[in-house]
């Protein structure tokens, strides 16, 4: 006997729990409250094919494609680091310009200086 009404009890705590889910949604679809308006306008739009289809090309194209919003800034970095590499090197011809013309005017200077070259009898000294 008791085995019979646990199982009975059983089936009617399952149709008691169906029937106030039941109740539930259906107070949610009728009911005024703003929030579950939202959440099924949401819910509606979510599901809809052609939202959905933009939806997932466009997360495509930002974050998978070859030109995603990564490779490109990326490659922004990369341009910035050419650039500032640019700067650098036409600062250093500009000097390496200056030191041949310098290089040029005064050879005897640049010789005695970088390879200690000295007249016949004269004496060098190195200070350091």
């Amino acid at each position: 006997m008791r085995r019979l009404s646990r199982q009975v009890s059983a089936k009617t705590l399952d149709i008691f729990l169906i029937f106030n889910v039941y109740i539930i949604s259906c107070m949610m679809k009728n009911s005024g409250d703003k929030v579950f308006k939202y959440i099924r306008r949401g819910a509606q739009l979510l599901l809809n094919k052609y939202i959905l289809a933009v939806s997932i090309f466009v997360v495509w194209l930002l974050f998978f494609d070859k030109n995603s919003i990564i490779t490109q800034w990326s490659l922004k970095q990369t341009i910035h680091q050419l650039e500032d590499e640019k700067a650098y090197l036409h600062e250093e011809i500009v000097l390496t310009k200056e030191m041949k013309e310098d290089l040029s005017q005064n050879r005897e200077k640049y010789a005695r200086e970088k390879f200690f070259m000295k007249k016949p009898g004269e004496r060098v000294f190195i200070i350091e």
